[in-house]
């Protein structure tokens, strides 16, 4: 993909989603809700963790309109359930429907997810860096075993090039310093992009930080 990541009109807005419609989403196939949730951290998406009827807890994940088509979450999808075959601990989608994981409400695109205990680590120790490293290096091997075209490719055109021109185009960047922008911007973009000659694409968890990694006494979750 070529094209600013995320440049789709009405890429963005969440105006739509209110508090009715997250209950309404998470009970459309038959669950229900207490009313009561709570906003879970997170930049690009809205997600929440909701109480059941029978006290237990789902995830809802909301996901940013225009920045992801039904295809890509598809196949992210389909890539978290691969990992849990192989016994990497990860959260899967729950079916909203029989072979179903995505739902729709108000032209949002939505996941539930079951919720998963732990804490996000401050820092690791050497022995915690050894086991995330080994099933980072697994999430790897699994990925390279298919390939995903409805994802986006993270290249200096992708997130650099098409991204600069988007901003240049929209008017974004202040008159003050938009030169000095461009030229910067410019200059760091002839330094990455001998970086990615070469290389061979697949499949990464593509978020991996510290938010996105829960700590339990039995080792680390990926979100």
């Amino acid at each position: 993909m070529d094209q600013p990541f995320g440049a789709q009109p009405l890429a963005g807005l969440f105006n739509n989603l209110t508090p009715e419609n997250i209950l309404d989403a998470v009970e459309a196939g038959g669950r229900r809700c207490t009313g009561r949730f709570i906003i879970l951290n997170s930049y690009e998406n809205r997600v929440y963790q909701l109480e059941l009827d029978d006290e237990s807890m789902v995830v809802g994940k909301f996901y940013r309109p225009g920045r992801w088509s039904k295809e890509a979450i598809l196949a992210e999808h389909q890539f978290l359930r691969e990992l849990e075959e192989v016994e990497i601990p990860v959260a899967t989608p729950i079916e909203l429907a029989p072979g179903e994981t995505i739902g729709e409400i108000n032209g949002i695109y939505y996941s539930l997810f079951p919720r998963k205990g732990g804490r996000n680590p401050e820092e690791f120790n050497t022995e915690q860096l050894q086991v995330v490293g080994r099933l980072l290096g697994r999430i790897h091997n699994v990925g390279a075993q298919a390939e995903a075209p409805e994802r986006v490719k993270l290249t200096p055109t992708s997130y650099g090039h098409a991204n600069l021109q988007f901003m240049l185009d929209e008017g974004i960047i202040p008159d003050d310093c938009l030169e000095n922008y461009k030229a910067t911007t410019e200059i760091l973009l002839s330094r990455i992009e001998p970086l990615f000659n070469g290389i061979n694409y697949q499949r990464i968890h593509g978020d991996c930080h510290l938010g996105n990694l829960l700590w339990t006494p039995d080792g680390p979750t990926f979100l």
